[in-house]
Formats: C-alpha cells, structure tokens, sequence
C-alpha cells in the first residue's frame, strides 16, 4: 500500500505558477519557431529577432521566477497570463495579423484566460490583445 505524500515535502509554489511554467517552457520555444520562421521568411530586421528571443525563451522563466517569489504568488500568474495575452496582441500586431499565426496567438490567449478567469476571460483577452496591438502601432505601423 503507497502512502500519500507528506505535505510538507510539497513545493511552496502555487500548482497555476508550477503547471504555466512547464507549459511555457515546452510550447514558448514552439511559439519561437513559428514566429521565427515567419520572420526569417519575410526578412525581419535583427530588433525583431532579439525581441523574439527575449519574449519567448527569456520570459517564461522570468514569469515563473516573478510569481514565485512575489508574496501572492496566485496573483503575479494571473498578472503574468493577462502580459502573455498582450504580448500575443503585440506580436500579431508586429507581423501584419498573418491568418494562421494571428489564430494561434488569439486562440492560445483565449484558452489561458477562459481558463483561469471563466466567462470574463473573453473580456480580459479582448482588451489584453487590442491593448497589444496598440502597442504595436507604437513599434511598427500596421500594414
């Protein structure tokens, strides 16, 4: 017969801030490639490519560092999934809102905040990702 893990041998950090890290941590770099190769297809400038990197294989593990350490660590996750979405916004915004990357992003964003935040998730990432792509018109004019 096993025994039930003893509580406090448990991490102290949140299951949300433990399960988002290992989802950024296999699907960001996922999100790299795809954004990476629309970038290298349309000759994107060296800025764009730094930004890339810094987005997608520096932040899940500076997100994951934040809410770990911050005194409510519930709270910094949801403030760390409401920055992916705008991100989201901003990069769908950078590359010119091309369908099936725009899609990915937009339904990526949907299912963390529906998720998390239920029917007002819809609002949060409306407003998450018009914030990105005004960000976006900051950066580079849309086309």
């Amino acid at each position: 017969m096993k025994l039930p893990p003893d509580p406090s041998s448990r991490s102290s950090v949140h299951w949300t801030v433990r399960m988002n890290r290992r989802d950024r941590t296999i699907f960001y770099p996922l999100l790299f490639l795809a954004l990476g190769s629309h970038l290298l297809v349309t000759d994107a400038p060296g800025w764009t490519w730094v930004l890339l990197a810094l987005n997608y294989l520096v932040f899940p593990q500076a997100a994951y560092w934040r809410a770990r350490h911050a005194v409510d660590p519930l709270r910094a996750e949801m403030q760390n999934l409401d920055t992916d979405v705008v991100l989201f916004g901003l990069w769908a915004g950078i590359l010119g809102f091309p369908l099936w990357i725009t899609f990915m992003l937009v339904a990526s964003g949907c299912i963390n905040v529906v998720v998390f935040h239920g029917a007002r998730g819809g609002i949060r990432l409306v407003v998450g990702i018009a914030t990105g792509v005004a960000l976006a018109t900051i950066v580079a004019p849309l086309t």
